[in-house]
């Protein structure tokens, strides 16, 4: 009895060891990251790919939304670890600043504004536009800084897909507004740096405190050069 007994309290021990070591990042567990598609798609990946060797054991998930508000839905119900997107307007958990998204407006090789910087927003006002599916997160954004510059974008094709958005654009049927770090180096002469570019801000945040592992990751991703434009100091390459 005595060592049933004895076996019991060492197999607790053993389970309480094995959860703190978890928690802290080390001898497994596991690390859920919820993000928006662009995020997911042109942030992410450097960081998840320096993060991953120094953490073998901890298993790494990513979920994705197409928009904002359903990310933050999902935070809210504690789904996921940390949520990597835009600013919540209304938050009480912590939340960190990252940076922000810069955009820039692809365009036809031919078009003369093509390759160039400084161009103001309004400049495209006249011309056909690539615009977003509705409940993509960045057609609010494009709508937005459009009727900042003081008109609405004329939409001749939507899409869900921002490397689509791109391409379209370069192949001829209009402008599109996409995050600086999405512009494949193959249309990089099709882009125009605007005067104002857009910028939405990438935050991390949680419903409460950053567990360990989301915490490291976390520092990872502001200190990596990850496409984010920030107000300066030194980063990772």
């Amino acid at each position: 009895m005595f060592l049933d007994g004895a076996r019991s309290a060492l197999a607790a021990a053993e389970g309480a060891v094995a959860r703190a070591r978890a928690t802290a990042g080390h001898g497994g567990g596991a690390l859920h990251v919820a993000t928006v598609t662009s995020l997911a798609t042109w942030v992410l990946p450097r960081a998840v790919a320096r993060w991953r060797p120094g953490h073998p054991d901890i298993t790494l998930r990513i979920t994705e939304f197409p928009d904002r508000r359903t990310l933050e839905a999902f935070m809210a119900g504690g789904e996921a670890d940390v949520g990597i997107g835009p600013r919540p307007a209304t938050w009480s958990g912590p939340v960190r600043g990252l940076g922000h998204e810069r955009f820039v407006v692809v365009v036809p090789a031919a078009d003369p504004r093509a390759g160039r910087a400084g161009i103001e927003l309004q400049a495209f006002a006249d011309q056909d536009w690539v615009l977003y599916a509705p409940d993509h997160g960045l057609s609010e954004l494009v709508r937005e800084a459009c009727a900042a510059a003081g008109f609405t974008p004329r939409g001749v094709v939507e899409t869900r897909q921002v490397d689509a958005a791109a391409r379209l654009a370069a192949a001829g049927l209009g402008a599109a507004l996409v995050p600086e770090p999405a512009v494949p180096n193959d249309l990089a002469a099709n882009r125009v740096d605007l005067a104002a570019p857009p910028l939405r801000e990438v935050v991390a945040y949680a419903r409460a405190a950053f567990t360990p592992a989301a915490f490291g990751f976390v520092d990872l991703l502001a200190a990596l050069d990850v496409g984010l434009t920030r107000p300066g100091g030194a980063v990772l390459t």
